[in-house]
């Protein structure tokens, strides 16, 4: 297969506070001359990809948030109007369609303190998906058995909250 793009970092570090944009684009495509279609998207062949994050760091405390965008995966659309032929899945062109995009909103926290000599303690939390927006990570199809056939999405987290306590002796 074929890759090319360009990558693009930003860094700004202050006395507490680091921040950065980072971006990426890619075109990333398989190529089989003995097949009908003999070029078409890598199933990894995400065009577009940006993340900005921060964090914010002093003696006791660290907190961070990140946002990240990327355009949609590749996958391979079922023919809608033949789905089923000779009781096998009857497929479009190989990764002719593209995923909705993702994005994701990142938050976390940590208090640092001290319990005794040697001893340190952490309390945090982090969230992951913020705002909670449904990403599909990848979609592909099932046969059934009566010759109907079944579309399965693989979702990545939604709202997701944790928490941390943790002592270093």
């Amino acid at each position: 297969y074929r890759i090319y793009g360009t990558d693009f970092l930003l860094r700004k570090k202050f006395e507490h506070l680091s921040s950065w944009v980072s971006y990426a684009w890619s075109h990333n495509n398989y190529r089989f001359s003995q097949l009908s279609v003999n070029e078409f998207p890598n199933n990894l062949d995400v065009r577009h990809h940006l993340t900005v994050g921060s964090t914010y760091q002093n003696e006791h405390f660290q907190f961070s948030t990140s946002i990240n965008w990327h355009s949609g995966r590749p996958y391979t659309m079922i023919d809608l109007e033949d789905p089923v032929v000779d009781q096998n899945l009857n497929y479009e062109s190989p990764n002719g369609h593209r995923q909705k995009e993702y994005f994701r909103v990142d938050l976390s926290g940590k208090y640092l303190f001290p319990i005794g000599e040697d001893i340190n303690g952490q309390i945090g939390f982090s969230i992951w998906n913020l705002t909670n927006y449904i990403n599909v990570l990848r979609s592909y199809y099932q046969l059934q058995d009566e010759g109907t056939y079944t579309r399965i999405d693989e979702h990545g987290l939604r709202f997701t909250p944790n928490s941390v306590m943790r002592i270093n002796f």
